[in-house]
């Protein structure tokens, strides 16, 4: 419910899991989006496209 269902490039499968693995807790999800965040910063910068 929090989190909108768009397709995001950065976002790979173990992503999706730790997501949902971290929905009951509201600490993790904020720090999951920190941690996607980042690593598509890297991807940006590298231009690897890999999580």
């Amino acid at each position: 419910p929090l989190i909108p269902s768009k397709p995001r490039p950065g976002l790979s499968r173990a992503g999706m899991s730790i997501l949902r693995n971290a929905l009951p807790s509201p600490g993790l999800v904020v720090l999951t989006f920190v941690v996607i965040g980042t690593c598509r910063a890297f991807n940006q910068r590298n231009a690897r496209g890999g999580c």
